[in-house]
């Protein structure tokens, strides 16, 4: 069970909630989340995520595949008053999570 702030995250059931809110996201999210949720505070290459997420060389994948889906996580899990992701331009991403 992975608890920040108001989000709740059950990796081994895939559920997770906002204020005791369920929210619904799809396998690939959990995944983002779980290479987030485990590496706090560490910069992600768009690399590095592709290759964890997908397969090593990242051959199929378009990049903005990774783009899409850490955007509509974003949607589902921020707010204006607190942000996770943070994007490092040019470079990643940071889970800030655990930072208040």
């Amino acid at each position: 069970l992975y608890v920040c702030g108001d989000l709740v995250i059950d990796f081994d059931k895939l559920t997770a909630s906002i204020n005791a809110e369920p929210i619904v996201l799809p396998p690939t999210e959990y995944k983002i989340l779980k290479i987030f949720t485990s590496n706090p505070n560490i910069l992600l290459t768009r690399q590095v995520l592709l290759e964890k997420l997908y397969d090593v060389d990242a051959d199929f994948v378009d990049e903005h595949a990774l783009t899409v889906n850490i955007n509509r996580l974003r949607n589902k899990i921020e707010n204006g008053d607190r942000k996770y992701i943070k994007t490092v331009y040019g470079m990643g991403y940071l889970w800030i999570g655990d930072k208040e």
